[in-house]
């Protein structure tokens, strides 16, 4: 199976949503079960391997 090229508009997308989901999570009464906790802190993980080595973001790097 070939690996598909990723576009850097999904990158951004997956930024966008990482970045609202990271405030609410981080600086709202939003709380978390410890499995929803624990699928977050793995989705993190991914995003961080994944997502952000590749993102080419051009100026500012607040996405929202």
């Amino acid at each position: 199976m070939r690996a598909r090229q990723v576009d850097n508009r999904l990158l951004i997308e997956l930024e966008k949503f990482y970045q609202t989901a990271s405030l609410l999570i981080g600086l709202s009464g939003l709380r978390l079960n410890e499995e929803s906790f624990q699928a977050w802190r793995a989705y993190d993980h991914w995003h961080y391997e994944a997502v952000k080595s590749q993102l080419q973001v051009y100026g500012s790097s607040m996405v929202l």
